[in-house]
């Protein structure tokens, strides 16, 4: 029995939006919500290297169901700038 934890879940047809996800647990987030089914939109600080988790993500669902938003979540406006350009990018 190869099962994980995230075999019980299935987040096909969501979108999660991983802030901070262009390394460490942010990366490993992404990898494991888009393993799960998920659509996964990884947002860091500009100029955070997002390509290798965006590759990461990707291979977890193998349809490239990932994409990215540029973005800082520092404080409640700019959170709201993020979660409004995700909504225009992904169709949720």
């Amino acid at each position: 029995m190869d099962q994980t934890i995230l075999d019980a879940f299935d987040l096909g047809g969501r979108v999660a939006v991983v802030t901070g996800a262009g390394g460490g647990i942010g990366r490993e987030a992404a990898r494991a919500l888009a393993g799960a089914g998920a659509t996964v939109v990884v947002s860091d600080l500009p100029g955070a290297s997002l390509d290798a988790t965006l590759q990461d993500a990707r291979r977890a669902i193998e349809l490239g169901g990932a994409t990215w938003a540029d973005g800082e979540v520092g404080d409640r406006a700019r959170a709201d700038r993020l979660v409004r350009r995700v909504r225009r990018q992904v169709p949720v």
